[in-house]
């Protein structure tokens, strides 16, 4: 690279610290340092906040959440000082058209533009998430557990910038009420209205879901399996016997508080499943879940089968490169 082109200063922001919520007035700092290790001091510093929205993940399933708009909601210009550090303040105002019991949390990207006395310019970007609740607590859990191998489950609980935020969380588990049978998925939009009633529908097409029912989302809660009440701050692993569980789905639900006083939930699914079981953990026409997800050369592949129908004929084949090196037709029924 000619030497007129080489960058001789980067721009960076420093981490985000601290906690806030709506409304509090929000510093970010950040600096432009010469390559040379020298400070760029008295440079020009443009910069913007844009805010987005946001809504949290085990939420969606509730409801249809409104769309909002990327907003400029600052902008402004300033100067580095004599170690090249600069600083900018916004308010973190939220779309106030956003319902708050969507628990939605607002993203302020901010952007700067630095530019030195010799007009090169570099950017940088960093973002400040801010909520009416200022807390995120949840489960680190895989999508299915083995009861064999079954290991302890941590938990988190953090502000809405990555930082631990210790608390008191109460956590229960308990297990989903699955349809008795599998349901074919609906090829076609829900309508507003049904012709025929349910007993009806259920009579005339035993197969296929009138709505969401396979859904995990919208099963009711059957019985508690585990509860446990703990401080963030000094514990945050747990150990639920699985072993006498039923395989099934299960919901893991957190409440706590944030340091501002409000109250923080969190829900979070997870398939429990054992190798010994007869029945499979969710009714599906197929359920599959490999148990070798890595294998070495003449090492064995293990993986599970199930049905929830009656009679199910399962054509597995096992190929090398263009050629099947094994093929066979298995019959399920009800049972792996």
């Amino acid at each position: 690279m000619e030497e007129y082109k080489r960058p001789k200063f980067e721009v960076t922001f420093e981490p985000i610290t601290g906690t806030f919520k709506v409304d509090d007035s929000v510093t970010v700092k950040g600096t432009a340092k010469a390559y040379a290790g020298s400070n760029i001091d008295g440079a020009q510093v443009r910069y913007r906040v844009v805010r987005e929205v946001q809504y949290p993940i085990w939420g969606w399933y509730r409801s249809y959440l409104p769309s909002s708009p990327s907003m400029e909601i600052a902008s402004g210009i300033t100067t580095t000082d004599s170690v090249g550090g600069y600083t900018i303040n916004f308010t973190a105002i939220p779309d106030r058209s956003v319902d708050k019991q969507t628990d939605p949390i607002f993203n302020y990207k901010v952007y700067a533009d630095v530019t030195d006395i010799s007009g090169e310019t570099h950017s940088s970007e960093t973002t400040v998430r801010v909520g009416y609740k200022a807390l995120e607590i949840g489960v680190n859990l895989p999508d299915a557990i083995n009861k064999a191998k079954q290991d302890s489950i941590s938990l988190y609980a953090n502000n809405l910038n990555g930082e631990p935020e210790p608390t008191q969380v109460q956590l229960s588990i308990h297990q989903l009420k699955a349809p008795a049978q599998p349901l074919r998925t609906r090829q076609w939009e829900t309508p507003d209205s049904n012709l025929i009633t349910e007993s009806d529908f259920r009579k005339q097409f035993p197969l296929d879901a009138l709505g969401d029912e396979m859904g995990y989302e919208n099963w009711s809660k059957g019985a508690e399996v585990f509860k446990t009440s703990m401080n963030t701050g000094t514990q945050t692993k747990f150990l639920p016997n699985m072993g006498t569980w039923q395989p099934g789905m299960y919901v893991v639900e957190l409440t706590g508080k944030d340091r501002f006083g409000q109250e923080v939930k969190s829900r979070q699914y997870v398939t429990v499943f054992g190798e010994k079981d007869k029945n499979i953990p969710t009714p599906e026409y197929l359920w599959t879940k490999l148990l070798t997800p890595t294998v070495e050369p003449g090492g064995s592949l293990r993986f599970l089968l199930g049905t929830a129908a009656k009679d199910v004929r399962v054509l597995y084949e096992v190929v090398q490169g263009d050629k099947i090196i094994k093929q066979e037709w298995l019959k399920l029924s009800k049972e792996r």
